[in-house]
């Protein structure tokens, strides 16, 4: 029960022994029971490796690397109510009072330290000469002022319950937005559907591009609003083709009046309006049609 090599064996005797034979199907059942195995085998050394490294966070007090440690932790399944995540969260708790003064602190000394050096190099700009280096550098110190992070900081500093109670609001206030946006979405993913259906409908392709724009359709709509628009383009691209050609009937007319009326339009193309014959334009007379084509180089030619 080695996995390697009864994978090579199996690779070895395809083509071989029939894959409907016992000893394959045997081999086959026992290669997958195996895999599992790995696999489950490599999940609980990862998850043993995070509990380890979220443990050794704990202990050191570290808030960076404990946040980190849960989070790989949630994405190797473990649950919220699992013994070390409930160990995590009451350390996070224990440490967030003196984290958030401390990031406070470093946001506010950061920012003054920048602040403080915007200003002694807006100083030794004098003059004229140096008036849009003053300019940037004023623009620079104006975001770092009503930077949201910095407000924020001096603002806890002062009164760390309020600016507690503001950021809770502010958070409760983005998920509120948030829940509505995917509400939103939900029905808009459900409203688009019967709405590209009609546009489909009515060839409105202007309606279909923008609900691909939109990036809300699923796959086969996609696939099926990309296939109209494909379609659109090769239809558009053959009218083109079709509108290069101009053809010129007369009915009734005799064969010799029609040759005459051939050269007739290929010296007004030719001198009228500079087109050269053969680069510009090809003629080609339909004596049986009594009818003078004329393909020209490009669309722009055709509409002169």
């Amino acid at each position: 029960r080695q996995l390697n090599p009864l994978r090579h064996a199996l690779q070895a005797a395809d083509g071989i022994v029939a894959l409907d034979s016992q000893e394959c199907s045997l081999a086959m059942a026992t290669l997958q029971e195996l895999e599992e195995e790995t696999r489950l085998a490599e999940e609980k050394s990862r998850r043993d490796a995070s509990r380890a490294s979220l443990l050794s966070a704990i202990e050191r007090c570290d808030w960076d690397a404990i946040q980190m440690g849960h989070k790989n932790m949630l994405e190797l399944g473990v649950p919220e109510n699992a013994v070390i995540m409930r160990e995590a969260a009451a350390k996070l708790d224990e440490l967030r009072e003196v984290h958030e003064h401390e990031e406070a602190e470093r946001i506010v000394k950061e920012t003054e330290a920048k602040l403080a050096d915007l200003s002694r190099r807006e100083g030794m700009l004098v003059g004229a000469a140096h008036k849009k280096e003053r300019s940037a550098i004023g623009k620079e110190v104006m975001l770092l002022r009503g930077s949201d992070d910095f407000i924020s900081a001096k603002q806890f500093l002062r009164d760390p319950t309020k600016e507690r109670q503001r950021r809770a609001d502010r958070a409760h206030e983005i998920e509120e937005r948030a829940l509505r946006e995917r509400q939103r979405r939900e029905q808009r993913y459900i409203d688009i559907k019967d709405e590209l259906c009609i546009a489909l409908e009515r060839r409105d392709e202007d309606a279909v591009r923008a609900y691909v724009i939109e990036g809300i359709l699923d796959r086969p709509d996609a696939e099926k609003a990309a296939s109209f628009l494909t379609e659109q383009e090769r239809l558009r691209e053959a009218a083109g083709k079709d509108a290069m050609i101009l053809e010129l009937l007369f009915r009734g007319v005799d064969r010799r009046n029609v040759f005459k009326a051939s050269i007739a339009i290929n010296e007004i193309l030719t001198d009228q309006y500079q087109m050269l014959e053969g680069i510009d334009f090809k003629l080609k007379v339909a004596k049986t049609a009594s009818s003078v084509f004329v393909a020209f180089r490009s669309i722009e030619f055709a509409q002169i």
